[in-house]
């Protein structure tokens, strides 16, 4: 890959690994213009994001939002694309425990449930993660 000089890159991350990455990392390029370290990594991520990735994200999306709003023991469900946080009746800690006891890793943000899937998560898995989440929810 090679780097044009006048390129900008603006990086947008709210855990800061890629800000961290980014300025932790110099150079950026080698003398030939080739990227290195995490930013060729992360550039690679950025070249494979299409219209039909995307469209997938929004439907998946869609689909985690239609079945956890209204369901059992959830509060409220929040986010933009796959990056979603769940505010149940329960402690979020309790819930963490039960999903990934049943093979469902979920993590904490604040004191919401929240989940990260990968873009490309296959529907299937998507649709037995969410099952397992209503499931504990409703407990």
């Amino acid at each position: 890959h090679q780097v044009e000089k006048s390129m900008k890159l603006l990086i947008l991350d709210g855990n800061s690994v890629i800000n961290r990455a980014y300025f932790g990392v110099k150079p950026l390029t080698t003398r030939e213009g080739l990227y290195t370290h995490a930013i060729y990594g992360f550039l690679n991520i950025l070249e494979r994001i299409d219209d039909a990735l995307l469209e997938g994200v929004r439907r998946k999306s869609k689909y985690i939002f239609d079945q956890l709003e209204g369901a059992d023991g959830v509060i409220s469900v929040s986010g933009l694309g796959l990056m979603i946080g769940i505010e149940c009746k329960r402690p979020a800690a309790e819930i963490i425990e039960e999903c990934r006891d049943r093979g469902v890793l979920v993590i904490k943000a604040k004191q919401k449930v929240r989940l990260l899937p990968a873009l490309n998560i296959e529907k299937e898995q998507l649709e037995k993660a969410i099952n397992v989440i209503k499931e504990v929810c409703a407990k």
